[in-house]
């Protein structure tokens, strides 16, 4: 109903009253008039008339009995009143009803839509009200589960340092012992001692920092690793970090950032890296000692090597950078758990990976409980876990008696539910009981584990040689390759956490007292991130297990398998001919970087060493190519790599002519290079030669090189 109508209606029930109060007042008037005219005294004159005196007798009795009546009770008039009232009250009343019964659409009516309307008006606001409440409720509820994570996620700056673990664990006389046996030393003593990687790549043989080692301001606090006095004094070479997005739960998400001094160092390292020659990247390193793709990569060289110590160093120098490179905020937010990395932008993933690394070298050490402390991070960074963190962080925590914090990681909604399938939570979290103290617990725990996963329980008896295997569990197979890939890799990792009597013996008592049926259970799915993770953790035995079309392709050792298409830069044209045209700019024909300063003797003759060269494999000739190796590798980088440059050295021997060629010239550098071009689609070859011939800058190499082609068909 409208409000005019409405106040239309209010208007006529207002009148109404009004009317009904005057008739009331009018009635009382009208009565005491009447009674007033029985009181009049020239009725009196009238009685000395014969003719008249029945009637003025009547007419004095009736004043005589009016004036008796105020001195008697009220009570019969107040109810003649009350009883008039009441008539005119329902006559008012009947006449308000006909007269409304005649107009059509009543006013009764338009009163019956105004309350429904106010009562789905009720309703409605109602309903909104509780929606909002529900809703406020859930976000109360999901900012305290945040604080919560984010609590999980708090880092402990001390915890970070592998050397405080140290300490707890051997006491100050390992550093003594240490400090003993590392010193630089000085004078001759030292000249003669052999220049192996370590010493090449500290900052008294660096050619940037001219000898000089790291002090001063810069060995400071640092958020992420403690400076050593013999790295290279330098900067961080254009390494930076800047705030993306501060989120209303708290978090602040950072990004890492390249200057253009650092885009160039990060050119100069592709470069190094598609020649395929490990002396090249070392040497870069020298020019850039904080270049953290550099670090790593020269890390991964120095541990094949089976020098773990320098591979550390590199990695702790690598982390270091990147700790001084860091935002203002970036360390109390790790503190308070709410610092975020996108791990899509390229230059937050050598974060991750210098973590990884560096996780994988504590734990070598036997420093576990600071590898846990690592791990948490890499986890706190992003909670997505792109690195699958949580398929090593169950035998950390076990390892390295981190069981309180992994039990509440593990009961935290958030990870409640990403959780359940994986074998390798689910059969550590009994573990995590067990030394917890609660045995029940541990019993319930481990019985619902091997329901659902007998098969790693079977493995695991073999491997621990429990004789006799439990009825229930022998001879359980995987049922898919997925499951057979996180049996191996957890068997790999936790085996020794279950050899011990006690959890032996609850094993086995468990095992026996199973149902022959297992439960059908759903394995995880194999994403891009358990790719990453089986790859970076090198176990053939897991390895075999991956789906073939995560390593169909070429494996970048400084970025594996990056999430979605990788971006490159359109102002670095990243075609092998160029590559290896630039490449021979900076590096010249040799291989060898040239030092202006160096070469004019401005540095210090102390540390005038020869620039460090990797090692020959046994029966190589140093700086020999194996072409044949490269080419079933990576047959595109070997046609413009080192089968080019054979080609090019022999075509410079021989000539393009095969007429001019001796009898005993071996044309293997021109036939291997047709032989691996074959390898490609037929598509691609006529494009390749052209750019061959373009390389070498010679027209008549094409014509060789199809010649050679259609010969070899024609075989």
């Amino acid at each position: 109903m409208s409000s005019r109508a409405l106040r239309k209606l209010q208007k006529q029930q207002g009148q109404e009253a009004a009317n009904t109060s005057h008739e009331e007042s009018d009635d009382d008037v009208h009565d005491f008039q009447r009674s007033q005219t029985k009181f009049n005294a020239f009725d009196l004159l009238g009685s000395q008339d014969p003719e008249d005196e029945p009637d003025s007798e009547t007419s004095i009795t009736e004043p005589v009995q009016t004036l008796a009546r105020p001195f008697t009770p009220s009570k019969p008039t107040d109810t003649k009143r009350r009883k008039k009232k009441k008539k005119r009250t329902k006559k008012a009343t009947a006449a308000t009803e006909i007269k409304a019964s005649d107009v059509p659409g009543t006013d009764e009516e338009e009163l019956d839509e105004i309350d429904r309307a106010l009562k789905a008006l009720s309703i409605k606001n109602s309903q909104q009200t509780d929606d909002v409440n529900l809703e406020a409720r859930q976000n109360a509820a999901d900012e305290r589960l945040a604080e919560d994570l984010d609590e999980l996620f708090a880092i402990d700056q001390r915890r970070l340092n592998a050397i405080n673990e140290m300490k707890k664990l051997f006491g100050n006389v390992v550093f003594e012992n240490t400090a003993e046996t590392t010193g630089t030393g000085t004078g001759r003593r030292n000249r003669n001692q052999p220049m192996d990687l370590g010493r090449a790549l500290t900052g008294r043989y660096n050619p940037v920092s001219r000898g000089q080692d790291l002090a001063g301001a810069a060995l400071r606090k640092n958020i992420l690793m403690q400076a050593k006095d013999e790295w290279p004094r330098a900067t961080s070479g254009g390494l930076g970090m800047e705030v993306v997005n501060k989120l209303p739960s708290g978090q602040t998400e950072y990004k890492l950032v390249h200057n253009t001094a650092y885009e160039d160092a990060q050119r100069q390292f592709e470069i190094c890296v598609e020649s395929m020659e490990p002396e090249r990247i070392i040497h870069h390193l020298q020019y850039n000692p904080y270049h953290i793709l550099s670090l790593l990569q020269v890390s991964e060289i120095a541990k094949h090597q089976g020098d773990h110590a320098v591979s550390g160093d590199l990695l702790e120098r690598a982390l270091f950078n990147i700790g001084r490179s860091v935002h203002s905020s970036f360390g109390n937010r790790l503190k308070e758990g709410k610092a975020r990395l996108d791990f899509d932008i390229a230059a937050n993933r050598e974060f991750w990976l210098a973590g990884w690394r560096y996780i994988k070298n504590l734990e070598m050490k036997g420093t576990l409980k600071t590898a846990y402390e690592w791990a948490k991070l890499l986890l706190s960074l992003n909670p997505d876990d792109p690195y699958a963190i949580n398929l090593i962080i169950d035998s950390l925590a076990i390892r390295g008696r981190e069981h309180d914090h992994f039990i509440r990681l593990c009961s935290h909604p958030f990870f409640d539910s990403r959780w359940e399938e994986f074998p390798n939570i689910q059969c550590s979290l009994a573990l995590a009981y067990f030394l917890q103290g609660k045995p029940a617990e541990f019993r319930s725990q481990l019985r619902k584990a091997m329901s659902r996963y007998p098969w790693i329980f079977c493995r695991l008896a073999q491997e621990l040689n429990i004789e006799p295997i439990p009825e229930q569990i022998w001879g359980v197979q995987a049922p898919n390759q997925a499951h057979e890939l996180f049996c191996e890799l957890y068997i790999a990792r936790a085996k020794d956490i279950w050899n011990t009597p006690e959890a032996i013996s609850v094993l086995v008592e468990v095992g026996d007292t199973l149902t022959k049926n297992c439960l059908d259970v759903k394995p995880p799915e194999v994403t891009l991130g358990v790719a990453r993770h089986v790859l970076l953790s090198d176990i053939p035995s897991v390895t075999t297990h991956l789906p073939r079309h995560f390593v169909a392709g070429r494996i970048s050792a400084s970025d594996p398998l990056p999430p979605g298409e990788p971006i490159t830069d359109p102002s670095f044209n990243t075609h092998p001919a160029r590559i290896f045209d630039v490449a021979r700019e900076i590096f010249g024909l040799n291989g060898q970087a040239v030092d202006r300063d160096f070469e004019n003797g401005q540095a210090d003759s102390e540390n005038e060493q020869p620039p460090y060269h990797h090692p020959a494999q046994s029966g190589d000739s140093p700086g020999e190519d194996q072409p044949d190796d490269d080419s079933q590798s990576y047959p595109e980088e070997y046609l413009f790599n080192h089968g080019l440059r054979d080609l090019q050295d022999f075509l410079l021997v021989n000539g393009v002519d095969r007429g001019n060629w001796d009898m005993d010239s071996d044309p293997s550098p021109l036939t291997d290079w047709v032989r691996t071009l074959r390898r490609l689609d037929p598509d691609v070859w006529d494009s390749i030669i052209r750019d061959a011939s373009t390389e070498l800058n010679s027209p008549l190499v094409a014509d060789l090189l199809r010649e050679e082609l259609q010969m070899q068909q024609e075989e």
